[in-house]
């Protein structure tokens, strides 16, 4: 797990995109990040390959936050 507070493209051996791959070293999973990327992952991150159209509600979103941040 880990996801939270961790690099964007940290997992070797996972075939990210090239959008998130550029990325690496220069933005990190914080709560922000994470619920603009899950309200909309294609205007967050042009270029990226996630077809997930996205959380449009913000209870939602900050609920599976809350989740992720508990796995470390």
């Amino acid at each position: 797990w880990g996801l939270m507070g961790s690099s964007f493209a940290h997992m070797e051996g996972y075939a990210y995109s090239d959008a998130f791959k550029a990325e690496h070293g220069k933005k990190k999973w914080g709560n922000q990040e994470m619920s603009d990327f899950l309200a909309n992952p294609k205007k967050y991150l042009p270029g990226n390959k996630m077809s997930f159209a996205g959380m449009k509600n913000p209870q939602d979103r900050a609920n599976l936050i809350a989740y992720l941040n508990t796995l470390k």
